[in-house]
């Protein structure tokens, strides 16, 4: 299998209404076995990512955001790993939302089994994260280096974590 989608260049992308399955992604730099988006703005609106994996040192089993602008609305996120951090999502200097979405299932080996945040802001609303694992830290989510995370009306259930 082969990665999804690459945005790139500042652009602006909209995804509604997609299943995106068995994307991978073994650049060693960049993780996104679904999605890599380098410098430009992304929306995901109902959709399903499922069993995406990325072996990449910046992580994101379904999505990477690297220096870009990130927003999730009803998505369902199953069954991703990174050999890195992010089992789902992974961002990178980067603003991102994610609501009315489900994370389940998913495992980062090292940070972030639902999603890793790294020098970046994130925002979390409406969002169920459930049986998400990471080896080190942050079962559901893990906030790392100058990261901002806000999270209301969400629910946490049986995310594991080693740390």
């Amino acid at each position: 299998s082969a990665r999804h989608f690459h945005v790139t260049a500042a652009a602006y992308v909209t995804i509604q209404g997609l299943s995106l399955v068995n994307g991978q992604s073994d650049d060693l730099e960049n993780g996104g076995g679904c999605i890599l988006v380098e410098g430009s703005h992304l929306e995901v609106h109902q959709s399903f990512l499922s069993n995406c994996s990325s072996s990449g040192l910046n992580g994101g089993g379904a999505i990477h955001a690297s220096e870009s602008r990130l927003s999730v609305t009803e998505v369902n996120c199953m069954y991703n790993s990174a050999l890195w951090s992010g089992g789902c999502i992974a961002m990178l200097n980067s603003t991102g939302t994610i609501s009315n979405s489900q994370f389940m299932h998913n495992n980062a080996e090292q940070h972030g089994g639902g999603v890793h945040v790294e020098r970046s802001t994130l925002s979390v609303d409406h969002t169920f994260m459930q049986a998400n694992t990471a080896q080190d830290r942050g079962g559901g989510i893990s906030g790392h280096t100058d990261s901002s995370i806000e999270i209301t009306e969400s629910a946490f259930d049986s995310n594991l974590a080693g740390e």
